[in-house]
């Protein structure tokens, strides 16, 4: 109702206000696509994880090397999951294939937003992806009880939470609060 029926999302509004914001196509021409195509992967993946203020507090490089380990080892464990899970498509009830698909649409939907816009501007901020915070948390959850043994899993999960905790208490006290400061 606010912008009409011409833009019910009010991106023509949007584009209209984002006076000076970058394009793509502008950082391309002066950065080289290899460079921006790095850029979409690297910048994204700290802003998801641990990137604060307005894009200028970042933790230390051996911080988000962890985080990426972790991922990585995530992504690996669903991705032998999904195999699994495929092979046996029988285990499934057709209520749960649905709610897999629904996720997975939720995830689809959201990553094809973001390269959508970033299309157009250059605004690589890993909060974009929070909408799917259900089906990525699932997916890591998935990944990793796939590649940790039953009888260790509950240990290491433990410890899991407790290092995320420490990580929110280091990024808080050390990164943070010093930039407040300043």
């Amino acid at each position: 109702m606010t912008y009409g029926i011409a833009d019910p999302l009010g991106i023509g509004r949007h584009d209209a206000i984002v006076i000076g914001q970058p394009t793509t196509a502008e950082m391309i021409a002066r950065y080289g696509l290899n460079h921006i195509a790095f850029d979409y992967f690297a910048v994204t993946f700290k802003s998801f994880w641990a990137q604060f203020g307005w894009m200028g507090v970042l933790v230390n490089d051996r911080i988000y090397t962890l985080l990426f380990a972790l991922t990585g080892a995530a992504v690996l464990g669903f991705a032998l999951s999904a195999a699994k899970l495929f092979r046996r498509r029988d285990r499934l009830m057709p209520a749960q294939w649905a709610s897999i698909a629904l996720l997975a649409l939720m995830l689809g939907a959201t990553v094809a937003d973001y390269l959508l816009y970033n299309l157009k501007f250059f605004q690589l901020q890993g909060r974009y992806l929070f909408p799917a915070m259900l089906p990525i948390a699932l997916v890591g959850v998935i990944g990793l009880r796939e590649l940790i043994a039953r009888e260790y899993r509950r240990v290491v999960f433990v410890l899991l939470y407790a290092a995320m905790l420490a990580l929110d208490l280091v990024a808080l006290f050390l990164f943070i609060v010093p930039q407040l400061n300043s």
